[in-house]
């Protein structure tokens, strides 16, 4: 039986999460090159916060999962508002900000945590456009 979002509330499992990470590589986290790439959609209402941690070497978005979609060809098309808001605010982005973070010895990708269920198409197509890898930690069965 698939578990639900319910029942990961109700059993403490990760909450979910939608994360564009940069973090260190072969090299030390840019954290000066992260924060510069960063800040002007930072104010985005897309995105629920920004962080930068630079002892663990990880900075980045998480992305704003609300308001909840209303129109059944919205929930069929994104299943949820924060994949809506990644793929929009990643669409506006460049090849050549990530090709810069890799060339200074940092990663990026995006991070799925406590999600189960399928990833819109045009999320992936901005993934692939950008060169970004999908890590998923989802939800136990």
């Amino acid at each position: 039986m698939a578990t639900t979002l319910i029942d990961a509330q109700k059993h403490n499992f990760p909450k979910f999460q939608l994360l564009l990470r940069v973090y260190a590589g072969t090299n030390n986290l840019d954290s000066k090159l992260v924060k510069e790439l960063f800040t002007s959609d930072s104010s985005s209402p897309r995105i629920k916060r920004q962080y930068l941690d630079e002892h663990d070497g990880i900075a980045g978005w998480e992305f704003e999962n609300a308001p909840p979609l209303n129109q059944s060809d919205e929930v069929h098309t994104w299943q949820l508002r924060a994949f809506m808001n990644a793929s929009e605010l990643l669409r506006h982005l460049s090849p050549k900000v990530f090709q810069r973070i890799r060339e200074i010895g940092n990663e990026a990708d995006l991070c799925l945590v406590g999600y189960n269920g399928p990833i819109p198409r045009a999320l992936i197509k901005e993934l692939g456009r950008l060169e970004l890898g999908l890590f998923v930690i989802g939800l136990p069965d």
